[in-house]
């Protein structure tokens, strides 16, 4: 609706009100489902891809003690999850 009003098409009052009352509350249900799962993916595939980086980085995790490779996954979902710790 932004759009059509820069573009300089007058809309008339009821077009707001059905959109303030209807589209937006469906659009705030729909949300969560759409970010949850495009979440969940993006952070599969970066964790992945910081497990490729590593092994390719010269840190083969298959050299490790299995402590210390299981505490580097651990340390890559915590960054995901979490962010960096600074």
């Amino acid at each position: 609706m932004g759009y059509l009003s820069i573009a300089g098409i007058s809309l008339p009052p009821n077009a707001f009100i059905v959109s303030a009352g209807f589209l937006l509350p469906i659009n705030s249900g729909m949300n969560p489902l759409l970010y949850s799962r495009t979440i969940g993916r993006l952070a599969s595939t970066i964790k992945a891809k910081l497990m490729k980086n590593l092994s390719i980085s010269g840190v083969s995790l298959d050299l490790l003690p299995k402590r210390r490779k299981q505490s580097v996954k651990r340390e890559v979902t915590q960054v995901i999850e979490e962010g960096p710790t600074v």
